[in-house]
């Protein structure tokens, strides 16, 4: 770690080690089965044996078009808004536009998807600047979901990190790409890294104190800036008593690519020539050095378990489709689920990501290729 950074962490009093066996646990894959007793201490054994029983089916029809499973996560976005202007962003472009998700559209929203287990609130744009967030978060938990979201932490002040412990969150990403103070802030125009910094020492102080059920986790994107620092930002993910992370690609898609500020636009595949099992072979062994459990991001499940519904309502096949107009299959708040669940769109980006045909939603896209 840079010397800026070890600077930094000194003057953060009380820093949790996560030590605990509480919080050993949490950093293990069968801390994830909470998710079962969610749901069943919220909606009861037959929505847990129904829930099981679609599970089984969605993975016998992985490669088909059409479906008799249901969606079984939901990623949902509640703002476009961003407070942020990061290189590999899109919302940092001038024809983006700014939309927030109303909590009466949210609640809709869940209400018509039962089959959903886990939901996560997020897309393109800072969770927080949505002020009715918390309230999305609580009313998905209490239907029986397990929420997931992911911020920059930039704009959390103490009364909503107070909040984010109560709330019923079941895992809370936070987003960085470097363990350095110069580079974060380059990639993350606009960020403070002592602010960063400080939040998370307060979310995980207040996490361990309060409700040590909430999984924190950093979210970072692997790219050509920020290869040779992973082991930076694994051990800074030990120092602060994150639970883990999680990698993934530079999205390389066309439409994303034009997008991308400076250098990130030149080659976005430099030094990214390996596949997944090649990173976690390298990694793997110096997360397990700090206790840090690391995972990478594999091949796209998206159009068989899962659905996106941006911050207007319209579904895509998943949350990377930028072109929602064109490959919408409808618009949720005034559609039901089983009018878009086997819509032709959806046909269209199974039948690509299964191999059988292209798409150019799907092109280039940073869940095919090196995923293995």
């Amino acid at each position: 770690m840079t010397t800026d950074t070890l600077k930094l962490d000194n003057t953060v009093a009380e820093i949790p080690t996560g030590k605990n066996i509480f919080g050993i646990f949490r950093k293990t894959r069968l801390f994830y089965l909470r998710i079962v007793w969610i749901r069943f201490n919220q909606k009861g054994i037959m929505r847990v044996l129904s829930d099981i029983a679609n599970l089984i089916l969605s993975v016998i029809f992985i490669g088909r078009k059409k479906l008799i499973s249901k969606p079984l996560f939901a990623q949902i976005e509640p703002t476009t808004r961003c407070n942020l202007k990061c290189r590999m962003c899109v919302t940092a472009t001038p024809n983006h536009k700014n939309n927030n998700l109303r909590f009466e559209e949210f609640r809709s929203v869940i209400d018509k998807l039962p089959s959903v287990v886990c939901v996560n609130i997020q897309g393109n744009g800072e969770p927080f600047l949505n002020n009715e967030i918390l309230n999305m978060i609580n009313y998905a938990a209490r239907s029986g979901k397990s929420v997931f979201t992911c911020t920059n932490a930039m704009v959390l002040d103490e009364d909503k990190i107070d909040a984010i412990i109560e709330s019923g969150l079941f895992e809370l990403g936070i987003s960085l790409e470097s363990a350095n103070r110069d580079k974060y802030e380059y990639i993350r125009r606009g960020s403070d890294f002592d602010k960063l910094i400080y939040n998370i020492s307060r979310l995980v102080r207040l996490r361990d104190l309060r409700n040590r059920n909430l999984i924190i986790k950093f979210w970072v994107t692997v790219m050509n800036n920020n290869l040779n620092e992973i082991e930076d930002i694994i051990r800074f993910a030990s120092e602060l008593g994150v639970d883990g992370i999680y990698f993934q690609r530079l999205q390389h898609k066309y439409d994303y690519r034009l997008n991308y500020a400076g250098n990130f636009a030149s080659d976005p595949e430099t030094g990214l020539n390996f596949t997944r099992k090649q990173f976690m072979r390298r990694f793997g062994r110096i997360a397990r050095e700090y206790g840090i459990p690391v995972g990478f991001s594999g091949k796209c499940l998206w159009p068989w378990m899962g659905i996106f519904i941006n911050a207007k309502g319209f579904v895509t096949p998943c949350c990377v489709i930028n072109d929602y107009e064109k490959y919408s299959p409808g618009n949720i708040l005034y559609q039901d689920l089983k009018n878009i669940w086997n819509h032709k769109s959806y046909y269209a980006v199974r039948s690509a990501v299964a191999g059988k045909n292209t798409i150019q939603c799907c092109q280039d896209c940073s869940f095919f290729g090196k995923s293995g």
